[in-house]
C-alpha cells in the first residue's frame, strides 16, 4: 500500500481504513477486547474476596448486613 501523503477523496479514506482493518483485524480485535476483559477480571477477584452469598470478610450475615453503620 501506497503510504505517502497526498489528497484523497472521501471514498479513498474509506476505503484505506477498512483495508487496514481487513489486514490488522486480530490487532484491532485485540485492542478493543483487552479493557473489558481487565474489567471483568477485576470484577471476579472482587467477588472472590467480598463474596456476597457467604460470609464476607466484614463478618455480616446476608443482604441486611451493612458494616460499619451499627
Amino acid at each position: 500500500m501506497d503510504s505517502t501523503l497526498r489528497p484523497m477523496s472521501t471514498s479513498q479514506v474509506l476505503d484505506r481504513t477498512f483495508s487496514l482493518y481487513r489486514q490488522n483485524f486480530a490487532l484491532f480485535a485485540g485492542i478493543t477486547v483487552l479493557p473489558p476483559a481487565l474489567i471483568l477480571i477485576g470484577q471476579i477477584l472482587l467477588l472472590t474476596v467480598y463474596n456476597p452469598i457467604t460470609r464476607g470478610p466484614f463478618g455480616g450475615s446476608g443482604i441486611g448486613a451493612t458494616p460499619g453503620l451499627c
